[in-house]
């Protein structure tokens, strides 16, 4: 086992770290990320993303089925390792392929809504 040795910092880049530090801890700072959190929160909450709520009705699908990964993946050709990371992912990356591909799988059609908005 091998010993690593980690310089100190120098004055200045100390200096430069308690700068960096205190810019961030201004009441400013603070509230803009807190607002940050609570609509990333809320965007959660209200489905995310076209992509994260396409993921979550295809996993409420795969429950209803009953479907195991190994089951999903004979009917796909995905693996079972890339459907679990896609069916899991908090920023799903779905082309419609796949959407489709996995929708044929679980016995659904798919049907695109484009809306106006308001």
């Amino acid at each position: 086992m091998s010993n690593i040795r980690r310089r100190q910092p120098t004055e200045a880049e100390k200096a430069r770290i308690q700068t960096a530090i205190s810019e961030e801890s201004t009441p400013q700072v603070i509230a803009e990320n807190e607002a940050k959190i609570r609509r990333l929160r809320a965007s959660k909450r209200s489905g995310g993303t076209v992509a994260q709520h396409v993921i979550g009705l295809l996993r409420k699908r795969k429950a209803e089925e009953d479907l195991s990964l190994s089951e999903l993946q004979a009917r796909t050709g995905i693996d079972s390792g890339n459907l679990s990371r896609l069916l899991n992912a908090d920023e799903p990356n779905l082309t419609l392929e796949t959407v489709e591909r996995l929708a044929t799988a679980m016995h659904c059609t798919i049907q695109v809504t484009l809306q106006p908005v308001e």
